[in-house]
């Protein structure tokens, strides 16, 4: 990392300490954009990134050619942490949880190539919980859109007893029962977590640490939901598509509860086959819903 990495890492924790107290999103923050030019050559970092997200596709821990297709849901994120701070937006960001994912891939960029990260506020609104903070972005390559991506941010009332609730009323119980075809486990590393935060050089966060974990009503530190996102979509591509994750085309759901280093999850997963799609959710060992709505189209 950069001395110019650092310091916004630093800054964003200075910002994060500032805005504890925002009650309320400005709206005005509606329209603001970051844009920046990445450079993909950077062999070590996607090594760590495989590692980080205990991805343990075959093809892609061997690929040397081409950039791991969900490592741009990290670069996207890590744009909207810039556009945060270039715009010094007020959010409070111990009270915010990740809420819907959406990222579709056209183009497969190469390691040996170079990209535009774009990102922007695309809306801010209120809804049952607190308010709803959407991101849109894009990757372009040669001109062209790579990579779409959408990201909508929760920033939550706190609930009376002060403990993390799920973004459904009730996680355990759908109105309109999933019907399960299949299913497949996803083992969440014991220091995924860890190993994610290292990535994005992070060390003061509900990710890390314990206290600040346990200051927004959270038992304990959790997984990054790009990690998490990540080694469900490359399961997917080794149980479904021989390994290949040239046929992704679309990866979107919805968070609904925190995923804890150490859990072993279940995807449900039931196939559509007029698009090649599959409908899933996933849950934790005690039957709770952490991802719902979830689509990926191959």
């Amino acid at each position: 990392y950069t001395d110019e990495d650092q310091m916004n890492r630093f800054t964003f924790i200075q910002r994060v300490i500032t805005n504890a107290g925002v009650k309320r999103i400005d709206r005005q923050a509606i329209g603001r954009s970051f844009n920046k030019v990445v450079e993909l050559n950077r062999p070590d970092i996607y090594h760590a990134f495989i590692r980080a997200t205990n991805d343990t596709l075959e093809y892609t821990r061997n690929n040397d050619t081409y950039v791991p297709p969900f490592y741009f849901l990290k670069l996207f994120i890590d744009g909207i942490l810039e556009l945060m701070l270039s715009n010094n937006i007020k959010v409070n960001i111990l009270k915010t949880v990740h809420g819907r994912q959406y990222i579709k891939w056209k183009q497969f960029p190469k390691q040996n190539e170079t990209v535009v990260v774009s990102v922007y506020i695309n809306d801010i609104y209120n809804v049952p919980v607190g308010e709803l903070i959407q991101f849109k972005g894009e990757v372009r390559l040669h001109d062209a859109v790579a990579v779409e991506l959408e990201l909508d941010a929760i920033m939550k009332e706190p609930s009376p007893d002060k403990k993390f609730v799920s973004l459904k009323k009730d996680n355990k119980k759908n109105k309109d029962p999933f019907v399960s075809e299949s299913s497949f486990e996803i083992p969440i590393h014991k220091q995924q977590n860890k190993r994610y935060a290292k990535l994005m050089n992070e060390s003061f966060s509900i990710h890390t640490n314990p206290l600040i974990a346990k200051m927004v009503g959270l038992p304990q530190p959790i997984v990054h939901g790009a990690s998490f996102l990540t080694q469900c979509g490359s399961l997917f591509v080794s149980h479904f598509a021989d390994a290949d994750f040239f046929t992704l085309k679309e990866f979107q759901g919805r968070f609904g509860l925190p995923v804890f280093p150490g859990e072993t999850l279940t995807v449900q997963m039931n196939k559509n086959t007029l698009n090649n799609s599959y409908n899933f959710l996933v849950q934790n060992e005690n039957g709770g819903i952490v991802f719902n709505h979830g689509l990926i189209r191959l």
